[in-house]
């Protein structure tokens, strides 16, 4: 059976030769499947792997996936010990996608943590993963609203804003709140505003937000679309990491025509907005996906790890 390992994962397990520019303990699998050549069902608008993308199926955004043997991987992953302490596992939408991914976690037989992120799947199928092993769920929603999501996910009619929405609150019953993520995608045509309300409606129901800026590839349906500007990215990391770590409300954040321009209560808010830590990647405990969304000469979007200081 084969399953896609990520370049740097492929490094670190020693599967190829090459530099890392960024340390990692997480590993980056994802499902594959010969009969569908790589590609999802799905025809998300900024996927490489979507069914209308004209990219190269061994490309999710920037990175390059090429398939191994999964009892390869398995036996490399068990060589590097401690060192990777996390999996992770990006579920693709093809026939038979469930079955491979149990097969896969069966194999793996991984005494590490796993995560998941995958389209909705049920609540009987949600107990099926945690008893498999899983510990923490996404279902990416990606847009910020559901009139975005409807241009950016739906074509195809496989997914919709309310079902997405409704398997991740079924997901926080079998799994808990703090241990389901979504992803927001910044750059699909929301406002600052928008992306906010986002954070803070996802905060409250308990499930972390993983940021994302979009990354323009050759091949996507939305070919021309460029990614946000990194100081526009940041605001909206500064806006997560306030909701999340200090619980500002809607009230805590001053917009101009939708865009972030400022903060209310936070006298410390020019000394965190020159601190790392509002801009590190978010997601599951361990992730960093060093350069995901860029080149390793940045600029850094998501940063993998606290610059070093010198």
């Amino acid at each position: 059976m084969l399953v896609r390992v990520s370049d740097a994962t492929a490094t670190v397990l020693g599967l190829k030769r090459g530099r890392l520019d960024a340390p990692m303990d997480t590993a980056y699998l994802m499902t594959y499947s010969r009969l569908a050549s790589g590609k999802c069902l799905a025809d998300c608008s900024f996927c490489t792997l979507s069914s209308s993308s004209r990219s190269s199926p061994d490309h999710l955004s920037r990175v390059r996936w090429m398939p191994y043997e999964l009892e390869v991987v398995r036996e490399r992953l068990e060589d590097v010990g401690k060192s990777i302490s996390r999996v992770c596992l990006q579920v693709v939408n093809y026939p038979g996608f469930l079955d491979d991914v149990f097969s896969i976690l069966e194999g793996l037989k991984a005494s590490r943590r796993v995560s998941v992120s995958t389209m909705p799947l049920g609540r009987v199928n949600y107990l099926r993963l945690k008893g498999a092993g899983v510990e923490k769920l996404t279902i990416p929603m990606d847009a910020a609203t559901p009139a975005l999501f409807d241009v950016h996910k739906s074509r195809g009619g496989f997914y919709s804003w309310e079902r997405h929405e409704a398997a991740i609150r079924q997901a926080l019953e079998v799994f808990g709140k703090g241990n389901v993520l979504t992803y927001l995608i910044v750059g699909l045509g929301e406002t600052d505003e928008e992306a906010v309300k986002f954070l803070l409606r996802f905060h409250k129901m308990g499930v972390e937000v993983a940021l994302h800026s979009f990354t323009p590839v050759p091949g996507l349906r939305i070919s021309g679309a460029e990614a946000p500007t990194l100081e526009r990215y940041r605001w909206v990391q500064l806006a997560r990491y306030l909701i999340y770590r200090r619980g500002a409300a809607l009230e805590n954040f001053v917009f101009r025509g939708g865009s972030l321009v400022g903060t209310d209560g936070f006298p410390d808010i020019e000394e965190l907005q020159a601190s790392p830590d509002p801009y590190l990647t978010t997601g599951c405990p361990s992730c960093n996906r060093p350069f995901y969304n860029e080149r390793a000469s940045g600029p850094l979007y998501n940063l993998p790890s606290v610059p070093s200081r010198g």
